[in-house]
């Protein structure tokens, strides 16, 4: 046994001598700590073109890329606050990346494996990088015999236009280890530790040669590459001329091309209307700077100005219109050019003229010479209005002398349908025109939906606001009069009743309840659902009056008298108002009508228009919707418990479209 024992120690001896066997690896206590500084990286484009990150506040993160000196065991923690980490990567490099609100103001790694450290303090800017080494011990082994002696070298390569570039290495200047293109602007490849020589090649800049003694510690190289380039601005008088340059089209001066130019001569070729072809050979420099070249072309025009003795004949060069009266402006020299003077039903005049090279000239050219024909025009029914040209020119039968040319004639009479055509006259010639008329078919004069009865209203023109007649009962919201055309529409013979809204609704929200009486206690909201449904119950447009329509009704239309109220200048024959009411509504179409047959526009109930309410203005209108904004709506006519000043014709008043009172009511229009 003790001989056994021997033979053993010996044989562990032997072993542990010649690293065969492992040895023990003693505990120790692990502690990190920050190598150095905080350094940001200037010519770092990661956080802005690479790999942006954006914070909750849509503002880019700071990136802190994070290398250990040691392989941890368990992942690198970093805590900064209140302020969340946006994104943590673990490159193949080793580094360690972090994205962190610029806002931080301390870093604080942690490992599990690792004593804690103290926070490291940072002041961050929006989208930069910022470099940093964590210090760990080593974990301590007495193993011999196992050794790492390789490792991964990194070539960074800027600037950033510069990064796809061309890397070579070797032990020696041959670069026998040969080279490949860098990804992302960084080269890496797996060496064994000791001396290389590298060589860096990207099109547009000076290759650059260099060595490293990589090592463990030494593993990675920031080059930054020379420019061999330059760029060019060209600016010419005149500008906007095309810019070509070694043949290539580079837009219009000026301009300022993006392009890299090798270092030696380019040729520059420039061309502009009426301006000689300008060529030249400029040197690029190769220092990345932008060269400014600006060229003065020779001019091959003359400037002249056209015009004629008639103030609006159109003025013509060369078959292009150039304006009316004259014109100013530049022709290319030393060849011929003819200028001529034209309008409608005129004989041109024209003039033939040359210039020199930067010769300013005045050409002058007569008046076009008016030519006449005649149109006789006779019609069916006679004395039709006839207008040429938009303009009124009499009544059928007439003789007219016209220019020369295409005419455009309208006959116009009440109850038939405008006659529109063209007539072409000519010189010296007479041409004879019939025509006969087509009546208009005879509208309805009154239409019944649902026991709404319709009152056909001839459209036409009438003075809108505070006319004469109103007196000093008139409000400066109904000024200043102004004139305003409708075309046709029918009217509610009557307001609405609350017979009429029960048929259409089903319910009946009045305050004084009677189904021959005028449904009120409606808001504008309220009438619009209720005209939606009419409808689609009979497929017609009914909507309310806009306060055009309404005024030019309730005065009688073209029947108008002049009344100060709907029908009368005594309120007592037409109206329910305050003094005779008896303090509620009553039937509709009790009171005497207007001069078309319409009841109650003044007085009984307040009447909801389309329009919203808004001041008026002087210019004359036609069809008028009222304003485009405005939170009111326009209510006409007064009611029973108002007094007559209300319920004049011009009389305006105005509320929310949701408001409801026992005094609004209305009535409807349908377009023919």
């Amino acid at each position: 046994m003790k001989y056994i024992f021997r033979i053993l120690l010996t044989l562990v001896l032997v072993l542990g001598v010649q690293g065969w066997l492992a040895p023990e690896v003693g505990a120790q206590s692990m502690t990190m700590t920050l190598d150095g500084e905080v350094v940001l990286q200037p010519q770092d484009m990661d956080a802005t073109a690479y790999y942006p990150e954006k914070d909750q506040n849509d503002n880019l993160c700071a990136l802190i890329k994070v290398s250990v000196t040691n392989k941890l065991k368990n992942p690198l923690v970093l805590e900064t606050g209140g302020l969340a980490v946006q994104r943590r990567m673990k490159r193949e490099n080793g580094e360690i990346w972090f994205w962190v609100p610029y806002q931080v103001k301390n870093l604080h790694f942690s490992c599990s494996e690792y004593k804690a450290m103290s926070p490291i303090p940072v002041r961050l800017e929006k989208g930069k990088v910022y470099r940093l080494t964590l210090r760990t011990d080593a974990q301590v082994e007495t193993v011999t015999n196992a050794s790492v002696n390789f490792g991964f070298l990194k070539i960074q390569v800027l600037p950033e236009e510069a990064q796809t570039a061309f890397v070579s290495i070797g032990k020696t200047e041959n670069y026998e280890l040969g080279g490949s293109y860098t990804s992302d602007g960084v080269y890496t490849k797996s060496l064994d530790y000791g001396k290389y020589h590298y060589k860096v090649e990207s099109e547009f800049y000076q290759t650059l040669t260099g060595s490293i003694e990589f090592s463990e510690s030494n593993d990675f190289i920031t080059v930054d590459l020379k420019p061999a380039y330059g760029r060019l601005k060209i600016t010419s008088e005149p500008v906007g001329a095309n810019v070509a340059i070694d043949g290539k089209l580079v837009g219009s001066t000026p301009v300022e091309s993006k392009e890299k130019y090798a270092e030696g001569p380019h040729r520059i070729r420039l061309q502009a209307e009426n301006y000689a072809v300008f060529e030249e050979t400029v040197n690029v420099t190769a220092n990345g700077q932008v060269q400014s070249h600006h060229f003065k072309m020779v001019p091959q025009f003359g400037m002249v100005t056209c015009r004629s003795d008639m103030a609006d004949a159109e003025i013509w060069v060369d078959q292009e219109k150039k304006g009316t009266g004259s014109w100013r402006g530049n022709l290319s020299s030393r060849t011929p050019h003819i200028l001529e003077a034209r309008k409608a039903g005129h004989k041109s005049q024209s003039v033939s003229f040359t210039l020199q090279d930067g010769e300013p000239r005045t050409i002058t050219v007569g008046a076009p010479v008016p030519m006449y024909g005649t149109l006789v025009l006779e019609s069916t029914p006679s004395l039709c209005e006839i207008w040429i040209d938009g303009k009124k020119a009499g009544t059928s039968p007439k003789a007219s002398q016209l220019l020369v040319g295409e005419h455009k004639i309208v006959l116009k009479k009440d109850g038939y349908e405008d006659l529109s055509f063209d007539v072409m006259i000519e010189h010296n010639q007479r041409l004879d025109e019939k025509r006969t008329m087509e009546k208009l078919p005879e509208r309805p004069k009154t239409i019944v939906d649902y026991g709404i009865e319709m009152v056909f209203v001839e459209g036409g023109t009438f003075k809108m606001g505070a006319t004469s007649e109103q007196g000093s009962d008139a409000d400066s919201d109904e000024k200043p009069v102004h004139s305003v055309t409708v075309s046709d529409f029918y009217i509610g013979k009557y307001e609405v009743t609350q017979a009429q809204w029960k048929a259409v609704m089903g319910d009946n929200p009045s305050y004084s309840k009677g189904d021959n009486l005028p449904v009120e206690n409606v808001s504008w909201n309220d009438i619009q659902e209720f005209i939606k449904k009419l409808n689609q119950l009979t497929g017609k447009t009914y909507r309310l009056p806009t306060e055009a329509e309404w005024e030019y009704a309730a005065r009688g239309g073209k029947k108008s008298k002049g009344y100060k109220y709907a029908g009368s200048n005594n309120i007592e024959d037409v109206a329910w108002y305050t003094n005779n009411s008896s303090s509620h509504t009553h039937p509709v179409g009790q009171k005497q009508p207007n001069e078309l047959g319409l009841y109650d526009m003044s007085g009984n109930v307040w009447e909801w228009c389309q329009d919203r309410y808004g001041n008026y203005n002087s210019s004359s209108q036609t069809n008028p919707t009222g304003p485009a904004s405005g939170s009111n709506r326009v209510l006409r006519g007064g009611s029973w418990c108002n007094s007559a000043r209300l319920c004049r014709v011009s009389d305006r008043c105005s509320y929310d479209p949701s408001s409801r009172y026992y005094t609004f009511g209305f009535r409807l229009v349908l377009l023919p």
